[in-house]
């Protein structure tokens, strides 16, 4: 494995779920904090995302999160949608969360990396996974994250057949450009490890945008 770039409390709140082999048989990791420590190391993310296919043990998770709290002191804060439990963790320095998904979709390629042997999953779905989520919300994190995605590896073609593939839905290029000039709302970015500027971030995405829209254009 390359350079990993985890704080160490992520590296010890990692180590402890490693150990617990349920969870390493479960879940895998994904989303931005596995795309700045494992791929890209562009930016700070505090929050540890831990999905699955398939239906898991919520009382067995939530037994072990209770008893890491009284082991290790962390600070938790609980709340629980549908088949999401999230686990808002204070300790030492870290300030962030634990989020326990079960993600019924197939994934789009095996994970090649593994950490104390829990799965890190492939940039390509997490890829993917950052388009269908500009789609529901609107974060300064996932904007950037698909700047150094569509910078180093990923076309919108790319991530708009992989849309398709992975979830059944199509977005067309037209809503895709309207999605992207969400990027006007943002006034700050997230602290970042690699050199990107607002400006840039805005410039770019609006320059998207507008080539998006152009396609639709009859001549």
């Amino acid at each position: 494995m390359g350079k990993i770039t985890l704080t160490s409390t992520q590296e010890q709140i990692l180590t402890a779920i490693a150990n617990e082999p349920y969870f390493a048989q479960t879940f895998y990791m994904t989303g931005g904090t596995a795309l700045s420590a494992f791929y890209y190391h562009h930016r700070e993310s505090e929050d540890i995302d831990l999905f699955t296919q398939h239906s898991f043990d919520a009382q067995r998770v939530s037994a072990w999160m209770n008893k890491q709290q009284a082991l290790h002191g962390w600070k938790l804060t609980y709340t629980q949608v549908f088949e999401r439990q999230t686990y808002e963790i204070a300790w030492k320095d870290h300030h962030g969360k634990i989020d326990f998904v079960r993600y019924d979709f197939h994934r789009l390629a095996p994970s090649t990396l593994r950490y104390r042997g829990i799965e890190i999953d492939s940039i390509a779905d997490i890829a993917v996974n950052k388009l269908l989520a500009i789609s529901q919300r609107t974060a300064v994190k996932d904007f950037v994250d698909l700047y150094f995605l569509l910078q180093k590896d990923f076309t919108w073609w790319d991530l708009m057949g992989s849309i398709q593939r992975k979830f059944g839905i199509e977005i067309e290029k037209v809503y895709l450009s309207s999605l992207l000039t969400n990027v006007e709302m943002f006034d700050t970015l997230p602290i970042m490890k690699k050199t990107l500027s607002l400006k840039t971030l805005k410039k770019f995405f609006l320059a998207e945008a507008k080539s998006l829209a152009m396609t639709m254009v009859k001549p």
